[in-house]
């Protein structure tokens, strides 16, 4: 759905590197499995698909700059990535998963500041979020 490429097997263990013709086609789709992401019980399992989620979103926007764009214009896309990450990590995976949504936050913010026009308003509209949230 996120990517409109089909497949039907069920994978378990790491998804392949994407190249740089994987486009995302349904940036919509990444708030709606954030906030399920989020709204979760805390399990094992749970922690599993979001280290999963954020590893595949960082390979999608390394590895393409249209990837990088296409998220960047939805509307408060920080907000809903910050509330992926904790706070105040209590334990090595959730300090592990808090470094991956700030490493997608070092990607998307460098993008915009440097290929953007107007891109510096990401930057500022980033810091009154992040204000707003801790």
């Amino acid at each position: 759905i996120l990517i409109e490429q089909i497949c039907t097997q069920v994978i378990h263990k790491q998804h392949p590197d994407p190249d740089s013709s994987v486009k995302i086609q349904n940036p919509q789709i990444l708030k709606v499995i954030a906030t399920l992401l989020r709204n979760s019980p805390q399990c094992p399992e749970s922690m599993e698909v979001r280290r999963a989620f954020l590893s595949d979103m960082i390979k999608l926007f390394n590895n393409s700059r249209e990837n990088r764009r296409s998220l960047l214009q939805c509307s408060v896309w920080q907000e809903w990535m910050l509330s992926l990450c904790y706070f105040n990590p209590q334990n090595s995976d959730e300090q592990k998963i808090t470094e991956m949504v700030y490493a997608i936050f070092r990607i998307l913010l460098y993008h915009a500041v440097k290929y953007e026009w107007g891109g510096w308003r990401v930057w500022v509209d980033t810091l009154s979020i992040t204000h707003s949230k801790v």
